[in-house]
């Protein structure tokens, strides 16, 4: 599974470059060809943006960073061994990704989200290195946006949408104006909420079916389903 598992991921990008690529063409571009600036925007986002096949992008990449760092030890030490020098390079990539995209939607929509992604994926890559001065860098600020932030990145929508509903029916001149402080702090005790209620328990259920070996510093977790497929195999020997 291994030898096949970077074909696929890079399959996996290249199918959203495609999917976006047509996307663009047959529902996009006609608004931007009419000049109709409203409709090309609702296009995008329900086309394009909205779409979670559209942008595994940052996800695929996260996966690669997680199986360099569990699967491959050797590819791991050599990036690690130079977590500056790959910092350089990932901040290069995010500047040349902000120099691409800059002054075209249709770069960002095709281009841009697989090169943000990469660019971050090899910044995250220089932070894990102890090498690295990011590495070096102990910020609890930090570590509490990093332990919240996927639970705020799936809430924040809904929560935006529920504020937007609320002030819709008042007329407080203090609330509109603060609409985006108030959408922050409750994207904020959302996402708290969402992390204790649903993603703490279930990453404490993930570890206790999770079985851990160190051999030679590596730790590699074996399902539980492993060891119920070998009890099968004992049960079924003659």
């Amino acid at each position: 599974m291994q030898k096949v598992a970077p074909y696929l991921l890079v399959g996996l990008i290249v199918v959203g470059f495609l999917i976006r690529f047509y996307n663009w063409n047959e529902f996009v571009q006609p608004f931007v060809e009419s000049g109709n600036g409203w409709q090309k925007i609702i296009a995008y986002l329900e086309k394009i943006y909205y779409p979670s096949h559209n942008r595994m992008d940052g996800l695929i990449i996260g996966i690669t960073v997680a199986a360099i760092f569990n699967f491959k030890p050797r590819m791991r030490d050599y990036l690690t061994k130079y977590g500056n020098i790959v910092l350089i390079i990932g901040i290069a990539l995010l500047l040349l990704a902000y120099k691409i995209c800059k002054s075209s939607t249709f770069n960002i929509a095709i281009y841009g989200f697989p090169m943000v992604a990469l660019a971050f994926g090899v910044i995250l890559i220089g932070a894990l290195s102890p090498t690295c001065i990011l590495y070096k860098l102990k910020s609890r600020l930090t570590l509490i946006i990093a332990t919240l932030s996927y639970a705020i990145y799936l809430t924040h929508k809904q929560v935006y949408q529920f504020v937007k509903t609320v002030l819709k029916g008042t007329d407080n001149e203090f609330l509109h104006q603060n609409t985006f402080l108030i959408c922050l702090v409750l994207a904020l005790i959302g996402g708290l909420i969402l992390h204790i209620v649903i993603e703490k328990p279930f990453l404490n259920f993930r570890d206790k079916i999770l079985v851990s070996t160190n051999t030679e510093g590596v730790t590699k977790g074996k399902l539980i389903l492993n060891y119920i497929k070998a009890i099968g195999n004992r049960k079924a020997r003659p």
